[in-house]
């Protein structure tokens, strides 16, 4: 750590492995950046890609054969990075239609991705449509069948984003939870054609689903966002399994838990702003995983308190990017945990900084010290 003391830590929101290098995205920059030979510590800054002046322009990233697909939260459009020629194309979005545009919100467009074959499945938060794309022609279907269902059931005001995270697959069919409403999409691979199906647990919504053994493990939202329940598909067979007292934690559209994984005989719980990784056994006894609890939670530029920006299953490990800049790998195989620290080079923070005060200049937006800091912004300006 101390190597790099000089530099800029960052948080990782998405990451892609290729066969020599790890390719992220980050909650601090709007760079395309890449670790080397899979080291972590300091990172090429490969490519801005940064449309607004938003700190999280890119949410998500998928590398498929020589390219390199970015999901866009704040940005403007999916962007293709070819790591052959180093260019960069622009998939545009269609603009929302004036009937679905009450819960549209520019800054959250997508949440949740899904990979099968060629296709790359982004699931809109706030924007009203999935977005299938065939990753070898570089072309996108609009899938939104399913919309004018699910505003018939959202409660007049709830402006929760569209659908929560996880999947189930089963045959030619592929579950997703809605984050609005007690329901999953059910999606078909063949004609992607879908179907909203209601779930008979007493949700608001999903934040995360699991298919483990028999069972759905499904997390609430709303004012369930402190619920865990198992779900069986066949016989609709609910158990509680665990249920938070503290109800002070929920930030927005953050969760004190958000992913949960099966490990050994049960399910691990990692926490998106709670200090602590649960291990529910499968008879419902909740325990803490010492090595992976006390956690920091960390204040953002936005105001909003976060314990982890991306915590992602690949393999047999767990991959956790902390707010304190910590990146821990945990093998579910083996109880091992390792970490370390992820960066980009100041000169590189100083350089977006610049493009990004420029930017706010331009659209004539008031600047605050935490997008940039006043020592930039004095620095750009005399």
């Amino acid at each position: 750590m101390d190597m790099y003391q000089n530099e800029t830590m960052i948080s990782l929101l998405d990451l892609t492995v290729d066969n020599n290098d790890i390719w992220a995205v980050t909650a601090n920059s709007n760079y395309l950046i890449k670790f080397n030979g899979k080291e972590i510590g300091l990172a090429e800054c490969v490519t801005q890609i940064m449309d607004e002046f938003h700190t999280i322009n890119y949410v998500g990233i998928e590398k498929y054969k020589n390219n390199i697909f970015l999901i866009p939260a704040a940005g403007e459009t999916i962007k293709v990075y070819n790591t052959e020629s180093g260019k960069v194309n622009n998939i545009w979005l269609r603009e929302p239609q004036d009937n679905r545009k009450e819960r549209f919100l520019s800054s959250f467009k997508f949440h949740n991705k899904y990979v099968k074959d060629n296709l790359l499945f982004v699931f809109g938060y706030f924007y009203p449509a999935i977005i299938c794309i065939d990753m070898d022609r570089i072309e996108i279907e609009y899938i939104d069948d399913w919309i004018d269902t699910i505003e018939e059931k959202i409660k007049p005001g709830d402006m929760r984003g569209y659908f929560g995270l996880g999947y189930i697959e089963t045959g030619k069919y592929v579950y997703f939870p809605f984050s609005c409403h007690n329901a999953f999409l059910k999606l078909n691979f063949e004609d992607l054609l879908s179907d909203v199906v209601d779930i008979p647990i007493d949700f608001e919504g999903f934040s995360f689903v699991q298919k483990i053994r028999n069972d759905v493990w499904v997390s609430g939202r709303g004012k369930d966002y402190d619920r865990i329940c198992k779900y069986n598909m066949d016989s609709e067979d609910i158990t509680e399994v665990f249920v938070e007292t503290d109800h002070n934690q929920i930030l927005d559209h953050y969760l004190p838990r958000w992913k949960l994984y099966e490990y050994k005989n049960g399910v691990l719980v990692f926490p998106q702003t709670d200090s602590n990784t649960l291990f529910i056994d499968l008879n419902g006894k909740t325990h803490f995983i010492n090595e992976l609890s006390h956690l920091k939670r960390t204040l953002t530029e936005y105001g909003e308190i976060i314990t982890a920006f991306m915590v992602k299953k690949i393999g047999n490990y767990v991959i956790a990017s902390l707010s304190d800049g910590r990146l821990i790998e945990f093998d579910l195989a083996n109880d091992s945990i390792k970490e370390g620290y992820t960066y980009i080079s100041e000169s590189s923070r100083r350089e977006e900084s610049k493009i990004r005060i420029k930017m706010m200049l331009k659209k004539k937006t008031p600047i605050f010290e935490g997008v940039v800091t006043i020592e930039d912004f004095i620095d750009e300006i005399v």
